[in-house]
């Protein structure tokens, strides 16, 4: 098998991602992308961009599940744009009023039974699912 067949450059893999040269320059720096130095030229093994490829789509996939999730609590909890909503783990939700409280939203149920988040205020909530 001929090394091209195996693997590609920089602008090749930058071209491919849709990134540029920088970025991928990057990613091989952070430790996201592996990458061998091949005489003068930096490779990178076609597999490994296939897999930072993957994780970027999961990744992109992961962050619209949680703005649908926001968008779904801030209008089934009648929250303005002002209240602030952060996504704390396990499909839980901290929701910072405008006066200042908190109230929690466990979507953990929503994702079975749509009709269902449940919100409750933060002093209340055990995470147990309870209702």
């Amino acid at each position: 098998m001929a090394l091209k067949d195996s693997y590609i450059t920089i602008s090749e893999a930058a071209k491919k991602a849709g990134v540029t040269r920088q970025t991928v320059s990057r990613w091989i720096k952070d430790g996201k992308l592996p990458a061998e130095k091949i005489g003068r030229e930096t490779l990178i093994k076609k597999k490994d961009l296939t897999k930072i490829g993957q994780a970027r789509l999961a990744e992109t996939f992961d962050s619209a599940v949680l703005l649908s999730f926001i968008s779904e609590i801030r209008e089934r909890g009648k929250y303005s744009e002002n209240d602030e909503i952060t996504h704390i783990g396990n499909l839980v939700f901290d929701i910072k009023k405008q006066d200042g409280t908190h109230d929690i939203a466990d979507v953990r149920s929503f994702v079975i039974e749509p009709e269902e988040i449940k919100i409750k205020p933060k002093e209340k909530y055990t995470g147990k699912g309870e209702d």
